[in-house]
């Protein structure tokens, strides 16, 4: 009799047991595979991914909405970040601030000539310094054409690249700012003022004026024609005071008032030095940079143009004065105007001024 109670007692412990460990199906969690909205087009989707690990469509529909506008958003994103360029793509970087609404241009970058040298700087390594990153800057920019004109016959393309941005007819003067017709020129007893073209680079400091380097349009300025005669052949250093302000000059027997753009903004000269307006003080030293650079004395148009940070005498094939010349370059940073010009004379003699365009090759060569 006891044996049969025990035997009992274990069998109702058995079946309670196996009652209170059974679990149905429905219980069971269900393992929801995660989207990732980074998955490239050469892996598998991840509306693949959800039907091979799923196995009813209840699964599939348990992705929320959210996940869904998650993965588009992420999208978005990814698209938005691959139509960047970066400012090491752009010489001269422009960076338009828009609102966080604004999608289509919050992360525009504006060059104002990447599209006209796209690549011309290829073949440059702007790590190397000296005379390494000024011979390879040299084998660029001496690839040029000026078969298609002469010093006589450029007078359009020197007026078309320093033209007025508010009057196409006209063009502004380099040293004094002022805005004259194209056409009022050359100088005559009826126009004494009238703009003529100046080497800024002065051709008698080597005596290229037959060579290529006298029609080189990078240095050729419009400019008055007194103001031109003032500065002569003389090399650029500071030299602003009351008695050596440039405010007149004699023409065709006529006493011509210069007229200024700026009044307080004028050119000053002494007997050995010349400084133009404050405006264009950049201008003139990235002219001379890029001069000193383009004719290094071989075959190809000029002599060996070198800058020295002293006075120099007409007849050698060195200007100064160094030392202003960089400290103007600092000053007076590159404009749109300037840019401008650099493009229009790429498009006629294929060839650019590299300190325009990276104005931190300056201090690395010179």
């Amino acid at each position: 009799m006891k044996k049969k109670l025990l035997l009992i007692s274990a069998l109702f412990c058995l079946i309670s047991c196996s009652g209170s460990t059974s679990t149905s199906n429905e219980d069971k969690p269900v393992s929801v595979p995660i989207i990732n909205p980074f998955t490239s087009s050469d892996s598998t989707s991840s509306e693949e991914t959800i039907l091979s690990n799923t196995s009813s469509e209840e699964d599939i529909s348990s992705i929320s909405s959210e996940n869904i506008t998650s993965k588009e958003t992420s999208s978005e994103t990814i698209l938005s970040s691959e139509e960047i360029i970066t400012s090491e793509e752009v010489s001269s970087e422009e960076i338009i601030s828009t609102s966080s609404s604004d999608k289509e241009t919050s992360s525009s970058i504006i060059s104002s000539s990447s599209n006209d040298y796209d690549g011309y700087y290829k073949s440059i390594d702007f790590s190397k310094t000296g005379d390494a990153l000024k011979q390879d800057l040299y084998n660029l920019i001496k690839k040029c054409d000026m078969s298609k004109y002469t010093y006589k016959t450029c007078d359009s393309y020197v007026a078309n690249a320093n033209e007025d941005p508010n009057n196409s007819n006209n063009l502004i003067e380099f040293y004094t700012g002022r805005s004259v017709p194209k056409n009022y020129y050359p100088t005559s007893s009826s126009m004494p003022d009238a703009w003529n073209k100046e080497h800024v680079y002065a051709k008698s400091h080597g005596d290229f004026a037959s060579q290529i380097a006298g029609k080189d349009i990078h240095h050729l300025m419009p400019t008055d024609n007194g103001v031109n005669g003032k500065r002569s052949n003389k090399d650029f250093d500071e030299c602003s005071s009351s008695s050596n302000a440039i405010t007149s000059y004699k023409s065709y027997g006529q006493t011509v008032t210069v007229k200024y753009a700026d009044s307080s903004d004028i050119c000053y000269t002494t007997s050995s030095a010349f400084e133009p307006r404050d405006a264009v003080k950049g201008d003139v030293a990235r002219i001379l940079f890029y001069m000193a650079t383009r004719y290094e004395g071989n075959s190809d148009g000029g002599p060996d143009l070198e800058l020295v940070d002293s006075y120099t005498s007409s007849s050698s094939p060195t200007l100064g004065k160094l030392s202003t010349l960089l400290k103007w370059h600092k000053e007076d940073p590159v404009d749109e105007f300037e840019m401008k010009r650099n493009n229009y004379i790429y498009s006629v003699q294929e060839n650019r001024n590299p300190y325009i365009d990276h104005p931190e090759l300056a201090e690395k060569i010179f």
